[in-house]
């Protein structure tokens, strides 16, 4: 079997590839609109800086000690106490643990700098947590330490688009594993395909010459 004898059989069978590239794409567009769930974010930037930068300038020490309370604040931005004034400041209907898993926090390398990200079905709701978040996290690192240094660099803005519905990119993917589905069935049935194509095949296939063919003779 050359790669021309493939060739022609799946050019003969592209009315399967079609109708595989249709109900893919027709299932994963139905599936996008329909059941998956659009998420949207909002997150805010928060920054450590030495309480007594406010008066003078920030020193070394002041910058190491921001550096060594980074991982101890991104754990504090989480903790039970922190979202339960959340909780309470924004009369949200949902439990510590469920608002933990909708928030990541994420320190820019090298940096001062707290990335405050929150996940939610509502683009409002995403932003307005986002905010609080950040407003009661730097009010506990006072009350904790004594020290006002958490700044707020920039606030969490309303997400405009979900970010886990990719349309074009979706679209793309559906098609791509149409094409895939489509020719792996014509593949199998090309394997499984015991007829005699031509006089040539019974010749590579059998070993035997064909003495002679009759020719296909149209209808008048």
């Amino acid at each position: 079997t050359s790669i021309k004898d493939i060739l022609s059989y799946v050019l003969s069978k592209i009315y399967i590839l079609i109708l595989s590239m249709v109900v893919v794409i027709t299932a994963g567009e139905f599936y996008t609109f329909n059941m998956q769930t659009p998420m949207y974010q909002s997150s805010t930037q928060v920054v450590l800086i030495s309480d007594s930068s406010v008066s003078g300038g920030i020193t070394s020490s002041d910058i190491t000690l921001s550096n060594n309370l980074i991982n101890t604040y991104s754990n504090l931005v989480t903790s039970r106490d922190v979202l339960q004034t959340v909780i309470s400041n924004l009369r949200l209907d949902t439990k510590v643990n469920t608002l933990k898993g909708k928030i990541s926090v994420k320190s820019t390398t090298s940096t001062q700098l707290l990335n405050i990200t929150v996940s939610d079905e509502d683009a409002l709701e995403a932003q307005r947590i986002a905010n609080e978040v950040s407003s009661v996290f730097k009010s506990k690192v006072y009350s904790i330490y004594g020290i006002d240094n958490i700044q707020i660099v920039d606030s969490a803005d309303l997400a405009e688009a979900p970010y886990t519905i990719n349309k074009t990119r979706q679209t793309i993917y559906y098609t791509v594993g149409g094409v895939v589905l489509g020719l792996a069935i014509i593949f199998v049935l090309f394997c499984l395909d015991s007829t005699v194509k031509d006089a040539k095949s019974i010749e590579d296939n059998f070993g035997i010459p064909v003495l002679g063919s009759i020719p296909t003779i149209g209808k008048k």
